[in-house]
């Protein structure tokens, strides 16, 4: 299965689900091709965010998009 991610600036790409265990791993893979720091990338699927713990909710559906934002701290 392969995962579509989306950006904000309207970039896709796309990522195959066997390469990848967790949602970290996805965010590591992120990192390494966009040069986007792991610890600012958000996914969203169905307007929730994703997180570890409900990896198999996301991953048991087909056809995915996920859209990357950015969690840009500010003062």
């Amino acid at each position: 299965m392969i995962f579509e991610i989306k950006t904000l600036t309207g970039r896709k790409f796309n990522l195959s689900t066997d390469d990848y265990k967790t949602f970290d791993d996805v965010k590591i893979a992120i990192q390494e091709r966009e040069g986007v720091d792991k610890s600012q990338i958000r996914l969203i699927n169905g307007g929730k965010l994703i997180n570890n713990e409900n990896v198999c909710d996301i991953i048991n559906k087909q056809n995915i998009v996920i859209y990357m934002i950015l969690a840009l701290r500010g003062g």
